[in-house]
């Protein structure tokens, strides 16, 4: 009944057509465009179908005040729709449009996979899911062999569609250290608590695709996704809103509940990209389309993981300091903490190459007296030294202030004597440039900052601190 329910409203729809520059292209055969008077539509459907079929094909839902209406998602004259179909039968199982899917969960992402264009795509030539800001982007990709949807709805995951989400897509939410008391005080869901929230989920729960072993909840393999942060039918890069908020939203799982997106993935071409595939339009040849996305794709996808840890780097050292003292005082068993050690130490490095060497480099280069600029040679290559011992005592620190929070003085005195010692070592060697500054009264040169980083001409501290 409710496959005769979506084929009625189907009826009164018309083939999507798509607009230039992308008009010349195969459409999908499963996207249409909505009725123009909505209402009419639904008044032909409510006097032939149940109060019951309609709700349960999703075409209809109650308002507040009871009464039955057609769903908000296909209220609006000559909404774009796609009809997913159960790939064994061919049979309408939902419809996805720019607001969601009007069955289950709206986030489309778990619905594509009872679709059977989306089932063949991924299992076809190209093994991802691409999710769109727009529905109409997502129609081009179909049309073109892909596998895609609307990003819409990603940020109304709870914890079940959470967990859901790892077994498709593979995320993975590291248990915390009070992961057993919480599971212990909430116990185990109520049965009708979960068969409310599959009822949500439905299109995922049931998981009536053929093959199910290649991926899913029971398999080895998952289904990979990229976000595409640019808008195909307008050709613009500039990022949407709607993927703004979802990366959003999945920076906030990975920073506050420890999820791991590294096997989710974003889509940034290039301006060159874009010309291209321009060109390729330009030219109507699907194929040069086909391979100057395929190209881009490849070239430009990246872990949705080093994205989200870059955007988050500290600026300034103050910053890099603190994210170094959160990822070596947090417990042994914070995986998340750890697989970020390196990277905040990178950016630790990166900021005192910026802020301290680098000007001391450039600064150097606008120096002509020998013996002057030999003084500062000493100088750059005893602060670099000067900046690593911080560096290994700053981790010994906070570890030991992990174990003991009480440890504040948790050094070792002979590394502060090296340390005091290559600090009155610099002071020497800053007051006798100051010295030949106003001996010289010399302006110094503007020159472009080097972008590597300083030679150490000291093989170890006890010839540094000798000089």
């Amino acid at each position: 009944m409710d496959g005769t329910c979506f084929d009625l409203y189907l009826s009164l729809c018309t083939r999507f057509q798509l607009g230039p520059p992308w008009n010349f292209l195969p459409v999908d055969s499963h996207a249409y465009t909505g009725p123009a008077d909505p209402l009419a539509a639904w008044a032909m459907l409510a006097t032939r179908f149940s109060e019951e079929s309609l709700i349960r094909a999703g075409i209809a839902q109650r308002n507040a005040a009871g009464l039955l209406e057609i769903h908000p998602f296909l209220a609006a004259p000559k909404v774009a729709v796609v009809a997913l179909c159960d790939p064994t039968h061919g049979h309408v199982n939902n419809l996805m449009t720019d607001a969601g899917c009007v069955r289950g969960f709206r986030f489309p992402m778990f619905a594509v996979l009872c679709d059977g264009h989306s089932y063949r795509a991924i299992n076809g030539f190209w093994h991802e899911l691409i999710l769109t800001a727009y529905l109409p982007d997502a129609i081009v990709l179909r049309g073109l062999g892909f596998a895609a949807a609307p990003v819409v709805g990603i940020t109304e995951l709870d914890d079940y569609g959470l967990k859901l989400f790892g077994k498709y897509f593979g995320t993975t939410r590291y248990r915390g250290d009070h992961d057993a008391t919480i599971e212990t005080k909430l116990g185990p869901p109520k049965p009708e608590e979960q068969a409310a929230r599959e009822r949500i989920y439905e299109p995922a729960s049931v998981w009536a695709m053929p093959g199910r072993n290649s991926f899913g909840p029971n398999a080895k393999h998952f289904v990979t996704v990229s976000i595409a942060r640019w808008s195909l039918m307008p050709l613009s890069l500039v990022e949407p809103e709607s993927v703004q908020m979802a990366l959003s939203f999945l920076d906030d799982l990975q920073r506050y509940f420890a999820v791991d997106l590294f096997e989710l993935q974003h889509w940034t071409p290039t301006p060159h990209d874009l010309k291209k595939i321009k060109f390729a339009l330009r030219k109507r040849e699907v194929r040069w389309i086909l391979e100057a996305l395929l190209a881009s794709f490849g070239e430009r996808c990246r872990s949705l993981d080093s994205l989200l840890q870059k955007d988050n780097a500290p600026r300034d050292l103050a910053a890099a300091i603190h994210a170094m003292q959160q990822v070596y005082m947090a417990s042994p068993g914070d995986s998340f903490a750890l697989e970020r050690r390196p990277s905040v130490v990178a950016a630790y490095l990166a900021i005192m190459q910026r802020d301290l060497i680098g000007p001391l480099m450039g600064q150097l280069q606008t120096i002509d007296d020998p013996r002057e600029r030999a003084v500062h040679a000493q100088l750059v290559d005893l602060y670099t030294l000067f900046a690593d011992k911080m560096l290994s005592l700053r981790k010994q620190k906070f570890a030991a202030m992990r174990a003991s929070p009480r440890q504040y003085d948790a050094v070792d005195p002979k590394d502060v004597r090296e340390l005091l010692a290559m600090s009155k070592q610099m002071t020497s060697l800053v007051s006798l440039l100051l010295s030949c500054n106003r001996k010289h009264k010399r302006t110094p040169k503007s020159v472009k900052l080097p972008t590597n980083g300083p030679t150490r001409r000291f093989g170890g501290l006890g010839s540094a601190t000798q000089n």
